[in-house]
């Protein structure tokens, strides 16, 4: 495993949470919309 600079760790923690956002949207994005709203 390659040694990753502080901008890469950044980089890949980000993809990682927006592809997560994507795959909970596109199983229930209503859903987590009203999720949202209750919280708020």
């Amino acid at each position: 495993m390659p040694q990753l600079g502080p901008v890469s760790w950044v980089l890949v923690s980000f993809f990682w949470l927006w592809w997560l956002f994507l795959l909970v949207w596109s199983f229930d994005g209503v859903g987590v919309l009203q999720c949202m709203s209750c919280l708020v």
